[in-house]
């Protein structure tokens, strides 16, 4: 790539930082603000499990647990590397797609929940579409399973809003070849709290050394503020996912409500379905 190409791709890239978020997007930041946090410590997160060799799609929405990070509060995901990794290789995509994108960092935290390793969007590049997916942000990190086992995946709030204009693909082909630029519009996106993202975990070294024993706390040593978060959290994510029409959702998060004994799960997820097919 010429130097005089990379000096344009650059600029577009750079230009469209601090801009406000468009107005379609303004309902999501006033409901995101007035969830209730899932949890009240890390410990409370829901942790996926992933096997030593897992490809996974994450989803973030409404229907996805809400915590209050440093840079303000975001939708999440939460995953345990597998105990037989030792160190592993993460490569992370955050897709862009109509007009949209989840700008994402990385935390990861020790066997005690205690966070060691954060990474933030300044460690992700933008790839542009290609044979391998579409425009996106792409992170590859080398992470010692042993040592921090959780990795939690969100976005900081100051990041959203900002523009992100990538070069139509036409532009980027005259460019290269050197042929006259079209009069073609670049592509822009927009930051934001929801997106879609690719996540792939390789082993390449299994654990070498005993897992640390943690011990779990009985379940009456949960605080009362806990248990409120976690029952608000549950009830509203099964309410949001039946008026979504994504029973499928509702119905796993009413199972993981059984298993947690969060009361008043199988209610609301009645009378949601109740109201719905009322109307």
């Amino acid at each position: 790539m010429n130097k005089a190409f990379s000096t344009f791709l650059m600029g577009l890239t750079i230009s469209g930082c601090s801009q406000g978020l468009p107005p379609e997007n303004h309902a999501d930041v006033r409901s995101l603000t007035q969830m209730p946090v899932c949890c009240s410590s890390y410990a409370g997160f829901y942790w996926t499990g992933l096997d030593k060799n897992d490809q996974v799609r994450l989803k973030l929405d409404q229907n996805s647990p809400v915590w209050s990070f440093p840079g303000g509060k975001s939708y999440f995901g939460a995953f345990r590397f597998s105990p037989q990794s030792g160190q592993v290789a993460v490569h992370i995509d955050s897709l862009m797609s109509a007009g949209q994108v989840f700008a994402p960092s990385v935390i990861l935290l020790d066997a005690h929940f205690k966070p060691q390793i954060t990474y933030d969007l300044n460690h992700f590049s933008i790839r542009y579409a290609d044979a391998f997916g579409q425009n996106r942000y792409a992170g590859q990190f080398q992470i010692n399973a042993e040592n921090t086992p959780y990795m939690v995946v969100y976005t900081d709030a100051d990041k959203t809003g900002d523009k992100v204009i990538i070069p139509h693909p036409a532009r980027i082909r005259a460019m290269e070849s050197g042929e006259p630029l079209p009069i073609v519009s670049d592509i822009n996106y927009s930051r934001t709290h929801q997106g879609t993202l690719n996540i792939q975990v390789t082993t390449e070294s299994v654990r070498q050394h005993p897992a640390p024993v943690i011990s779990q706390p009985a379940p009456h040593q949960f605080t009362r503020t806990a248990e409120r978060d976690s029952v608000r959290y549950y009830h509203h994510a099964i309410q949001r996912a039946v008026a979504a029409n994504h029973i499928d959702k509702a119905l796993a998060l009413l199972e993981e409500a059984k298993v947690l004994n969060i009361p008043g799960a199988r209610r609301v997820f009645i009378e949601a379905i109740n109201k719905k097919t009322a109307r």
